[in-house]
């Protein structure tokens, strides 16, 4: 049986690899300026041959290696046009800009650096770079009629090792062949619809060329093309004619010239050489499109652009759709077809079940190694250790098919001692020369490893960059005067399973035969407080938890320990080390019941009021709910938010709530049953699980999962008054049914009938209603502007409940608008004790309310001491403006907010800006402020 790696390795290979022509590097042959003599029956049928030889060597997939289980699979040949999913370019720069070097020195701007660079901050460029997202077809139209020069594109394409790049190549000449074809299986190829018809042509008949394999000696076109297709077995005597058939076609715009793995040929030299006759070609046949690839690194070190017209483009992440995608196709090749369905959905959901799952599996490599090992080791974010194994075999096998591949015996040492090191210096790049002193040092504490010594330093170093895609060189850096090379690994997470490795196996500086929990213990102490609370440190925390996997079944309840309970010396870092032992928990390690009851424990102890210092440990409580520790879990934040008074309740329910609503089930017909029997329970369950339904309910409603299952609206408005927990829980997931505090235009939203609306107003008038439940109930006044609401809320604001609760009772009054809420209104907005906030929010409830004395008040409140009351009372007055006005005394001219500070002068340059920006005379705009001036009270500095 062929192991997994054997298989991923060859998957790998196979989507980057085509039987192609190859081009060579010394010069071309000038095209002759005589029209082309018309191809002979005899090329023609060589051409057919070509044809049929290219197409299988494009679109076959051998997958002849699987193990032996899978030989339904491994007798098959499974076609490149059934599992591609499009790959997506960002334009980083145009043809008319190729010049610019400052763009083309920005081409890896976009690559994942930096702990804490995940979702978030990818997500927060996503507006602009999906506006530089295009298809490779798209750039290809530059040889049509719209193009004035008539000339036809010309493409660099940059990516990381496993981006695609050679399958993209791949796709394109099998699109084309089968265009050629005229194979109706083209318009089933993904992505063809953005591909250009050539003109005076069927199609572009693709030549393919990889440059690893150029020869040296080669010095024009016709020799190049005469010996890659003597290569490729064809007989001497059909070559002369297919070459010259192959330039007429390059000479009427009737080929497609592709050009894979730039940076394969390992002189930079020659490589520039060989890049300086690309533009040589391009230029000798300006009609036919051609397109370039290389790794970004490998063009960036060369020191040399290709200009002349070529665009410059990188490889997309896939997105979360195009790996549901490739998903779909995968599982539609690979699994029987009684599995296919419910194989895809598992894969979906594990390739999305985790931040670091979800940013690997961007990488079209990686994605397919994940769903290769998904075959084997099942749940992948349950098994990271497993997954993560694989695919470093598979890394360190990348090229295998050219390469003689590294020994683990004497590449794996060394790589988890650089790891190591790169985590304990909270860094993710190192320079060569540092890079080369770790080598020496680990030859140097580790003489026992034989393996290890097998090349120099210098020779391993190049041999794991030229042959891997685990550790790549990314550029280089000013160092003592000079420009040395920096090295990092190709994702974060590599690097930090291979430093959990190395602290597993003693492989690191200054180990000096520490226990495992020796080393762990005073690194889970290393805190540092972020935006999402008190964390252990993100360069040790994903390391500490992978060594948890990875260690000994009988080391793992001791350095569990070791991570969860502080040093003695230790102060404040309980809530971190609580977090971090969570998540090694939800890893499912073999521990007691005990120390696993005594983690959750500490977990649950260490949330608190606020919601916001609950955040830190949102990660470990949605990830221990897909964990076999799932239900002590829950009973745990349950019996907190039981417990709790008021507002002490939130962090519990939302915590139990995000965990519990993505325990629901995916399949749209399988949640739709079990939403109709969580509604049908609700009447007659105990309080206990009618909270977990209401706020499982209220996440969901959240997430845009919930509808209005047959009783499920009816059962909850039932539980109103059941106890204030269950209160509180019941009104939080009504709230957002009914689209939350700001409302919702969501068409499916719920809206109460006037009998539910009479019980919710009821529910509302009791006196012992739940602070927190009114809040929410708040919300639904506020949407559906109840107007029987005003009255009992009126009474609750002049009660004694807590800001927040305040603070939606003003905001649903100020909605209803009824007249009778001005005096508990009034009385807030006069009440300098109130909270700034509040008392803001109850000058604009005023604003909606048409009563004189409301009117009144406000003008008084455009002279209140506080700036942020001033400005909402001065916002509550515009709204009886024209447009204009509202805009001029919004900041930023919109007439939407943040608005003047009543009490600030109005200067001359404000009054320019006006004009300049809303383009009006000066003198108007002039004239309009002092007639504001003057109705609001407000200062002119003209």
């Amino acid at each position: 049986m062929v192991d997994t790696v054997t298989l991923i390795s060859a998957i790998a290979t196979v989507l980057g690899v085509v039987v192609a022509i190859y081009f060579g590097i010394k010069g071309s042959k000038t095209p002759a300026t005589s029209e082309p003599a018309e191809p002979t029956d005899a090329s023609l049928h060589l051409e057919s041959q070509y044809r049929d030889l290219a197409l299988a060597a494009c679109d076959i997939i051998d997958l002849a290696n699987l193990p032996e289980d899978d030989r339904h699979i491994a007798t098959r040949d499974l076609e490149l046009r059934r599992l591609y999913v499009a790959l997506r370019l960002r334009l980083e720069a145009r043809a008319e800009d190729a010049d610019n070097d400052k763009a083309l020195a920005e081409l890896a701007a976009h690559r994942n650096r930096g702990w804490g660079a995940g979702g978030g901050s990818e997500r927060a460029s996503a507006q602009s770079d999906q506006q530089a997202i295009v298809s490779l077809g798209e750039r290809l139209h530059g040889a049509q009629p719209h193009d004035p020069k008539g000339a036809a594109s010309a493409l660099v394409v940059l990516g990381d090792p496993g981006a695609g790049k050679s399958t993209l190549l791949r796709w394109l000449a099998t699109a084309c062949l089968l265009r050629l074809k005229e194979d109706p299986a083209f318009a089933h190829l993904p992505d063809v619809a953005s591909l250009p018809q050539p003109q005076g042509a069927p199609g572009w008949l693709p030549i393919l060329v990889r440059c690893r394999e150029l020869p040296p000696d080669t010095d024009t076109l016709d020799d190049m093309l005469f010996h890659t297709l003597r290569k490729g077995l064809l007989p001497e005597t059909d070559c002369a004619p297919l070459v010259e058939l192959l330039r007429t076609r390059l000479e009427k715009g009737a080929a497609l010239l592709l050009v894979d793995g730039l940076d394969e040929i390992t002189d930079p030299a020659a490589r520039v050489r060989f890049s300086q006759q690309l533009v040589e070609i391009h230029h000798a046949f300006p009609h036919a499109p051609l397109v370039v690839t290389s790794r970004i690194v490998g063009y960036r070190e060369m020191g040399y652009r290709i200009r002349a017209g070529f665009e410059h483009l990188t490889v997309a992440d896939f997105s979360p759709e195009d790996k549901d995608a490739f998903a779909r196709r995968w599982c539609a090749l690979t699994e029987r077809e009684e599995r296919r369905e419910s194989a895809a959905a598992e894969l979906i959901r594990d390739i999305h079940s985790a931040e670091r799952i979800e940013r690997l599996t961007g990488n079209p490599m990686l994605l397919t190694t994940m769903a290769l090992i998904k075959r084997k080791i099942g749940r992948l974010p349950q098994r990271r250790v497993e997954l993560y194994e694989e695919a470093v075999k598979v890394l360190l096998n990348w090229r295998s098919e050219v390469d003689q591949p590294l020994d683990t015996r004497e590449a794996l040492p060394q790589l988890e001692y650089l790891a190591h090191a790169l985590c304990e210096s909270g860094l993710q790049q190192i320079r060569e020369d540092q890079a080369l002193e770790l080598l020496r040092a680990a030859r140097a504490a580790y003489p026992n490893l034989h393996a290890l010594n097998r090349h120099t330093p210098e020779a391993f170093l190049a041999r794991l960059e030229a042959r891997t895609g685990l550790f790549l060189q990314s550029g280089h850096v000013r160092h003592d005067g000079r420009s040395v090379p920096v090295y990092e690994f190709r994702h974060l997470t590599f690097q930090e399973y291979l430093a959990g490795l190395a602290l597993v196996q003693g492989r690191y500086r200054g180990w000096d035969k520490h226990t495992l929990t020796q080393a762990i213990a005073p690194l889970a102490g290393q805190v540092g407080k972020g935006e999402r609370g008190d964390l252990v440190v993100e360069n040790w925390r994903e390391a500490l938890r992978l060594a948890v996997s990875a260690c000994n079944d009988n080391q793992v309840e001791e350095v569990l320990t070791a991570i969860l309970r502080p040093l003695e010396e230790e102060k404040g870092t309980k809530r971190a080390r609580a977090g971090l032992a969570a998540l090694c928990l939800a890893d499912e390690p073999d521990v007691s019941p005990a120390l696993a009851r005594e983690v959750l424990g500490t977990l649950v102890a260490q949330i608190q009021e606020p919601l916001y210092s609950a955040v830190s440990l949102t990660d470990a409580v949605t990830e221990l709910a897909r964990s076999r520790w799932a239900e002590p879990l829950g009973e745990g934040l349950l019996t907190e938010f039981l417990h709790r008074d008021g507002q002490e309740r939130w962090p519990y329910g939302n915590l139990y709530a995000e965990a519990w609503a993505a325990r629901t089930p995916t399949d749209k017909a399988a949640f739709a049953d079990w939403l109709t029997e969580q509604a049908a329970r609700l009447p007659a369950c105990n309080e206990r699980e009618a909270t977990g339904i209401a706020l499982t309910v209220m996440e969901l409603a959240i997430r845009s999962r919930a509808y209005q299952a047959p009783g499920l609206v009816d059962g909850l408005i039932g539980r109103l008054g059941n106890g204030p927990a269950l209160s509180h829980a019941v009104a939080w997931a009504l709230g957002w049914l009914n689209g939350g505090p700001i409302g919702s235009d969501r068409a499916d939203r719920w809206r109460p009938t006037p009998a539910q609306r009479d019980q919710l107003v009821a529910a509302a008038t009791r006196p012992d209603c739940d602070s927190e439940a009114l809040m929410c109930l708040s919300w639904i006044f506020r949407n559906e502007r109840i107007v029987e609401a005003a009255a009992p809320l009126s009474t609750h604001l002049s009660g004694n409940q807590p800001p927040d609760t305040r603070h939606a009772i003003i905001e649903a009054l100020g909605r209803i608008g009824d007249a009778s809420a001005g005096p508990a209104l009034l009385a807030r907005l006069r009440d300098r004790q109130e909270r700034p906030d509040v008392r803001a929010g109850t000058a604009l409830a005023l604003a909606r309310i048409d009563v004189p004395e409301a009117r009144e008040a406000l003008y008084d409140t455009l002279r209140d001491p506080d700036e942020e009351i001033r400005q909402a009372a001065l916002r509550g007055l515009a709204q009886e403006c024209e447009e204009m006005d509202q805009e001029l005394l919004s900041r930023d001219l919109d007439g939407v907010g943040p608005w003047l500070d009543p009490q600030q002068p109005i200067d001359s340059a404000r009054m320019e800006q006006a004009a300049q920006e809303l383009n009006q005379p000066l003198e108007q705009i002039r004239r309009r402020y002092r007639a504001l001036a003057e109705r609001f009270g407000l200062t002119l500095a003209e």
